[in-house]
């Protein structure tokens, strides 16, 4: 069971996810672990959607574009634009760090 010090930590740890103009909102699901930051790039003739989504075990993206009712959804995320690439970047480099810390605590226990 998660601790409330490391669910904190997980929350200030992802913030600046929050800080990017294309941020729409953030939803948390605290009966399964799950943290999904939404976000939504519009202009005159396409929007983009993407969701960063993470949980204890793992760390997942979701992108989509909508252009006259016709969706695509994206495979890899070196084809998304720039900007949900390097918050996927950053994202992945925190959860990744977080993984190390958290596994060192459970070995210590398990001393």
């Amino acid at each position: 069971m998660e601790e409330k010090g490391e669910r904190k930590m997980k929350e200030k740890t992802f913030m600046f996810l929050e800080s990017s103009e294309f941020f729409s909102k953030k939803i948390k699901n605290d009966l399964v672990d799950v943290e999904a930051w939404f976000y939504k790039e519009e202009n005159k003739d396409k929007s983009n959607f993407g969701r960063i989504i993470v949980s204890k075990k793992s760390m997942k993206w979701e992108f989509m574009s909508r252009k006259r009712n016709v969706e695509m959804r994206f495979e890899k995320i070196e084809t998304t634009p720039e900007w949900f690439q390097e918050l996927y970047r950053k994202a992945s480099k925190k959860y990744d760090e977080l993984t190390r810390v958290r596994k060192l605590f459970e070995m210590e226990g398990d001393e």
